[in-house]
């Protein structure tokens, strides 16, 4: 009967440290300053899905909030160097820049309602500032949307 006792506590530890380490999601905000046309809640970088849609929201000055968990076996890929942008319906992150550093949990992404948008953004911008200008652009959008 020990046994039994001692061998459900070790799972019941093994699954709270699983739960800790390999299924848990890590959350950042993807701000639009229009509302864009997302109905699929998968988000995807390089063709490959790496995480979904927690929730949508319209904040303050009409800027749009789109909350995405991202699944912990693909965290790395989420770099300060990425912007999203809608395609086909769902999210996916681009990199603007050619190195980028770990984004922290949390972080404010630039979302992009097209590519043509993105492109817009890259023409009015220093090609070697683009990953900064993406983030202050998304950090004042936040600021707007509180």
């Amino acid at each position: 009967m020990k046994r039994i006792g001692a061998m459900a506590m070790l799972m019941v530890l093994m699954a709270a440290a699983g739960c800790q380490t390999g299924t848990q999601k890590k959350v950042y905000y993807v701000l639009f300053e229009k509302t864009p046309n997302i109905f699929d809640t998968q988000v995807y970088t390089g063709g490959e899905l790496i995480g979904d849609i927690m929730s949508q929201e319209v904040g303050a000055n009409n800027v749009y909030r789109v909350t995405v968990s991202i699944r912990a076996d693909h965290v790395e890929k989420i770099r300060d160097n990425l912007v999203a942008v809608v395609k086909n319906g769902h999210l996916e992150f681009y990199p603007i820049g050619v190195v980028g550093n770990p984004l922290p949990y949390e972080s404010r992404i630039l979302g992009f309602r097209s590519k043509v948008g993105l492109m817009g953004f890259r023409f009015s911008h220093n090609s070697a500032l683009l990953p900064q200008a993406a983030a202050e652009t998304a950090n004042r959008l936040y600021e707007a949307s509180l």
